[in-house]
């Protein structure tokens, strides 16, 4: 038993003294957020569905902004940690793709524009 809970406490000290660490973390929280503003994003439909997204959009889209700004404040990644973010890259790629295809489709939605630019505002507000 002793041996197991060492073993474990060796490999989350090992973990964290990952430098690539916080920038997987932040990969994975980012990812993650433009997941789940992605899917708010195609339960919108019509003007009902919109209002009803609103609030829950504001908050994702404000998360998104709070991740961005976390990345902002870390360093700059050595090469070696940019070959370790290498597998993440197709991953948020994919996501950040997503999301630029549902914003486009709901901005040409009747008050999709207004529904966007008021968001932005709500987050920009928040700030």
């Amino acid at each position: 038993m002793k041996t197991k809970v060492g073993m474990m406490l060796a490999v989350l000290v090992l973990a964290g003294c990952n430098p690539a660490a916080p920038y997987l973390e932040l990969s994975g929280e980012q990812h993650a957020a433009w997941e789940a503003t992605t899917e708010i994003l195609v339960s919108i439909k019509d003007a009902a569905s919109m209002e009803e997204a609103k609030d829950s959009l504001a908050q994702h889209m404000a998360k998104c902004q709070s991740v961005v700004r976390r990345v902002r404040a870390l360093p700059r990644p050595s090469s070696e940690i940019l070959m370790q973010l290498e597998d993440q890259r197709d991953k948020l790629e994919r996501a950040a793709n997503r999301l630029q295809r549902e914003v486009a489709r709901v901005r040409e939605l009747p008050g999709g524009a207004e529904l966007l630019k008021d968001v932005a505002e709500i987050v920009k507000g928040s700030r």
